[in-house]
């Protein structure tokens, strides 16, 4: 049985760090790789601004969201190579990410790549805290038959707490920037609205704060696709 693992909120921040300095330390490129139909592998290139050099783990994780939730899933379908790496100040390395599977891709498989740069412990002040800076990099393949995500929004109630829900009917993801939701009052309601995806077939949430039952909300947003503007009644369907 497969082991599924829930790596929020690390998994998808950038900022977990010893210091102020050492969330600077580590640079990856690209930040996201979308592969096309029939391609199988790509490059990431790692470098580091401490003159020590850091020491890298780096692991890949089938990615879904359930209840709306994001999770990662232990996978052997796609592979990194090297799963660990020692850089040095100033010299590019390379991470060789390949989809080893023979099956063929239905619709979008996503997936992301867990960077940790592991700090040195031995020059840690006695009494300090260990902590791993983490990068945390989606990861798309394309199938042939792969259509447009496509939203659809609603406002409900889970538990006494109001949530708004994107639910994608499409097979690719849709990127989302700038999430406001507005109430009668102009207020905006929506906890965490920056980047986020919102996967191909599954359904993303954001908790809400303020709102009334039976009022319309305003949804705006930036995706890949355009600006997005709909509506939708708390605590009912959009």
């Amino acid at each position: 049985m497969s082991r599924v693992q829930t790596l929020a909120p690390l998994a998808f921040l950038t900022t977990l760090a010893a210091g102020p300095a050492a969330a600077q330390s580590l640079q990856v490129a690209p930040l996201s790789i979308d592969l096309p139909p029939s391609a199988t592998s790509s490059v990431l290139t790692l470098q580091t601004d401490s003159k020590e050099g850091a020491a890298v783990q780096a692991r890949v994780f089938r990615w879904s969201q359930a209840s709306g939730e994001e999770k990662l899933e232990k996978t052997e379908d796609v592979v990194i190579s090297p799963p660990l790496l020692m850089l040095r100040a100033g010299t590019p390395s390379t991470l060789r990410l390949a989809r080893v599977t023979k099956a063929p891709v239905s619709g979008e498989e996503t997936y992301r790549v867990i960077i940790d740069e592991i700090p040195d412990r031995k020059k840690l002040q006695a009494g300090g805290v260990a902590l791993t800076v983490r990068q945390s990099l989606p990861v798309f393949f394309a199938g042939d038959d792969a259509h447009q995500g496509q939203l659809t929004w609603r406002a409900v109630d889970r538990k006494g707490k109001l949530v708004l829900e994107a639910t994608n009917s499409g097979q690719k993801r849709v990127k989302l920037t700038k999430l406001a939701v507005i109430d009668e009052n102009n207020h905006d309601l929506v906890k965490n609205g920056g980047l986020a995806y919102v996967l191909g077939g599954q359904t993303k949430t954001w908790e809400l704060s303020g709102a009334a039952a039976g009022k319309t909300l305003t949804i705006k947003a930036e995706s890949d696709a355009g600006p997005i503007h709909a509506s939708a009644i708390a605590g009912k369907s959009g």
